[in-house]
């Protein structure tokens, strides 16, 4: 119930039971699946999604994803791309809209402002990022290839077939694109969800 004490799999409360698994009959004789067997099975699935991403991330260093997302020469780094006011622009609208109603962009421990990624990667995000080292670790890769992906001729496509989402307009996307969710066993934003997905399916590496 609502009132009650989340587990670890479910994340929050909720009204409706979790159902029975379903036995296959072929193999009466398996070990029943158990609780903490789901659990494991789950973070694996967490530990396994969060390092992929980890690893992808180091793999497009010292590349513009923009122009790569979008299709374009990339034979240059996003400090030099003529769109990299564009992105800016864009982010900074996103904080502005949300501001002007009394709310926020990003939940507070979701995402790194800068680059967007979760606290698992980024310390900036945790609030342990210090005088001496408060550089992004992978800054230029999520909101980059997000933002890529909308410009891209089938960027609409892709969405629509992966997240089942369909945008009006870059606002509503950057709105979206900063609502948070799960990933990798921990809080995160969906712009980190479409970067991931990306990162795999477009072979960017």
């Amino acid at each position: 119930m609502r009132e009650d004490v989340p587990c670890d799999i479910c994340q929050q409360s909720h009204e409706e039971a979790i159902g029975p698994l379903e036995r296959d009959q072929r193999h009466s004789d398996a070990t029943e699946r158990t609780g903490s067997a789901m659990m494991q099975e789950a973070r694996r699935r967490e530990y396994s999604e969060l390092a992929r991403f980890r690893e992808d991330l180091v793999v497009v260093r010292g590349s513009c994803l923009l122009c790569r997302a979008i299709g374009e020469g990339w034979d240059h780094d996003f400090k030099s791309c003529y769109r990299r006011a564009d992105v800016f622009h864009e982010r900074k609208q996103a904080r502005i809209r949300h501001e002007s109603k009394g709310r926020k962009w990003l939940q507070p421990y979701t995402a790194c402002f800068w680059c967007l990624n979760p606290q698992s990667i980024c310390h900036r995000a945790s609030g342990e990022a210090n005088e001496q080292d408060n550089r992004c670790r992978e800054p230029d890769v999520v909101l980059l290839l997000c933002y890529g992906i909308f410009l891209h001729a089938t960027g609409a496509d892709w969405l629509s077939e992966r997240f089942d989402r369909q945008f009006r307009d870059i606002e509503s996307f950057f709105d979206w694109l900063g609502e948070e969710c799960d990933f990798g066993g921990g809080r995160a934003i969906q712009a980190v969800r479409v970067a991931a997905e990306a990162l795999i399916d477009f072979e960017l590496y």
